[in-house]
């Protein structure tokens, strides 16, 4: 999916915001336009709100959450009156049966006491448990949603995510990758 980066979602110094960084580039390319058009999407964890802003041109409505206030202020102050941003952790707020496409660019950062609240959200074990629950919720709910996202090789072996959906009896399929000096990024796409 093409997208656009307004420079309104760079967080400056101190805004404790995910800055938009190689993994929301990734998730944003690897999105196929027609499973958004005319759906209704849930983003969690907004962060700047760029990859919901992007998302918008394609759906018919879209939520997203965060665990972060910071996050969840600065996301509603770029996306304006678009969707409904909320803090809140995972899929825990929203009906799934409402949802038709879930995305998610988890943090997937070691847990450091020499790291802000932020960058400690999720450690690379909340990271897998957390993508786990959701292809687990999504496995029971009679509905096919759609879930993108994003898992990093510090964190998850990819034959690992590959192997828990196929039990799941899930679809999955691996989108895209990108090979940076210390990882590899890869967009994966679940669906029933």
């Amino acid at each position: 999916m093409e997208f656009i980066f307004p420079k309104t979602f760079i967080p400056k110094r101190g805004e404790n915001v995910y800055e938009p960084s190689e993994d929301t580039f990734l998730l944003l390319e690897s999105m196929d336009e027609k499973d958004l058009k005319g759906k209704v999407v849930l983003e969690i964890g907004v962060g700047s709100g760029i990859v919901i802003y992007n998302i918008f041109k394609h759906t018919s409505y879209a939520y997203g959450n965060d665990i972060s206030r910071d996050a969840v202020r600065f996301a509603k102050k770029n996306l304006k009156d678009k969707g409904k941003i909320f803090i809140s952790k995972g899929t825990e707020a929203v009906k799934l049966n409402n949802i038709d496409v879930i995305v998610f660019n988890p943090p997937y950062l070691p847990r450091d006491e020499k790291r802000t609240s932020l960058e400690n959200a999720f450690s690379e074990e909340e990271c897998n448990k957390s993508i786990k629950e959701i292809m687990m919720k999504i496995s029971k709910i009679n509905k096919n949603i759609v879930f993108y996202f994003i898992v990093s090789s510090l964190c998850e072996d990819k034959n690992a995510i590959i192997e828990y959906a196929t039990n799941l009896n899930l679809k999955i399929k691996l989108v895209d990758m990108k090979k940076l000096f210390f990882e590899e990024i890869y967009c994966f796409k679940v669906w029933k």
